[in-house]
């Protein structure tokens, strides 16, 4: 799905805000995925379970 850039450009600074904390969230969570497969020998899916479970 294209992004919207003249829509990006006049969306609220607050909204903008949001949506860069939730693209660094996703950032973080797939680089601690793929750090957990690597550690504990499993498959990224396995991984991403994981620390869904532990992170509720």
């Amino acid at each position: 799905m294209p992004v919207d850039i003249l829509a990006v450009q006049a969306a609220p600074q607050s909204d903008l805000q949001r949506l860069n904390a939730v693209v660094d969230g996703r950032q973080a969570f797939h680089q601690a995925q793929g750090m957990l497969a690597e550690i504990a020998g499993c498959t990224l899916r396995r991984a991403g379970e994981a620390l869904l479970q532990h992170g509720a």
